[in-house]
């Protein structure tokens, strides 16, 4: 990843694969009618696969814009490997497979959250470890697709990876990280040929966004924000242009002005104790480390003293929950499975 750590990596940051059943006895006295029945459905099955078929071969060649210029694809992608760290949640939500996904966080079977598990069905992909990015793994699995939207390579591992397959990430307008999943849904479609399914799967999601913002009128023009205490007595926060910053917009929140001046280039900064105050806001969700406890924590006088801790206007939770972990992939698979849970957690202090 281009300028951080591992360990600050961890802070800061479909197709169902069912095994068919078929029953071989056939009811005596209706064999004719099976067999007619037979013939029709394959009929049917070879027309709808045959039409499948010549709308994904018409949706290419398609070019994706990206910060390091443009990407052509010629045909359909039968080899996926996705670099970036929630990239294959997204894959999986259109159907594909791929064949190697990149661990994050968690170390889940095959980089995979519960929320995806029945979307990668029995399906074994090569996990790429981190944090750096293995170029000769990625070539070895022989792709003719490299997924990395929510990546963070850099242009010379751009150029590494383009020279073994075409490769896409993300658009230059965003900071590394900072593409929105909606947009990322969008290019990930148009990228494996299922700009259609992506259109659908957008307005569903989308729909469920609606339905909360509804449930909970409460959220409308609070200000939020996501962060976390540093072992130092510091403070992280996730940036306005963060995914997990923009899920919370999407509910109705409000990123607050004060912070968003003090924010960097980045999807997350860092704010020293003395600036503990610029956290100020009407909720905040506050991520403790993995296996970090508030035992393991320095005494933070600042933080005792804002109106917000002193009024319990804070849900705390660690990367160790599987909520987190939804919220942090901000994937059509992810979203539904965690954003009702989040939206319950943070309605009692958001009154």
């Amino acid at each position: 990843m281009k300028s951080r750590t591992w360990a600050v990596a961890l802070v800061v940051m479909g197709a169902l694969l069912l095994s068919a059943c078929s029953d071989d006895s056939e009811p005596a006295g209706e064999s004719e009618t099976a067999t007619a029945t037979s013939t029709a459905t394959t009929s049917t099955e070879a027309t709808a696969t045959e039409a499948a078929t010549e709308a994904v071969a018409g949706a290419f060649p398609v070019t994706i814009e990206h910060k390091y210029g443009s990407t052509t694809i010629e045909a359909e992608p039968q080899r996926v490997v996705s670099v970036g760290y929630q990239d294959h949640d997204f894959l999986l939500s259109l159907g594909v497979i791929p064949v190697g996904v990149r661990e994050w966080w968690g170390e889940k079977p095959y980089a995979t959250w519960v929320w995806a598990e029945e979307a990668l069905g029995d399906a074994q992909p090569v996990v790429l470890n981190t944090p750096e990015l293995d170029i000769e793994a990625v070539a070895a699995l022989n792709p003719d697709l490299i997924v990395g939207f929510y990546s963070g390579i850099t242009e010379d591992e751009y150029e590494l990876l383009s020279a073994i397959a075409p490769t896409v990430t993300q658009p230059d307008t965003y900071v590394d990280y900072g593409m929105p999943w909606d947009e990322q849904l969008l290019e990930t479609g148009r990228a494996v040929g299922r700009a259609a399914e992506a259109e659908a799967l957008l307005e569903e999601t989308e729909a469920q966004f609606a339905a909360l913002r509804a449930e909970h009128p409460e959220f409308e023009g609070k200000t939020a924000l996501i962060g976390g205490p540093n072992t130092d007595g510091s403070f992280w926060v996730y940036g306005p242009e963060d995914p997990r910053s923009r899920l919370l917009a999407a509910l109705g929140f409000e990123y607050p002005e004060a912070v968003a001046n003090a924010a960097t280039d980045s999807f997350y900064f860092s704010l020293s104790a003395e600036q503990g105050a610029l956290l100020e806001s009407d909720v905040f969700v506050r991520i403790l480390n993995s296996g970090v406890t508030e035992a393991d924590l320095p005494p933070t006088p600042v933080w005792d003293q804002l109106k917000m801790v002193q009024e319990g206007r804070v849900y705390t939770t660690s990367f160790d929950a599987d909520v987190i972990g939804a919220f942090s992939f901000s994937s059509p698979l992810s979203l539904p499975w965690g954003l009702t849970q989040l939206a319950e957690s943070l309605a009692p202090i958001a009154q």
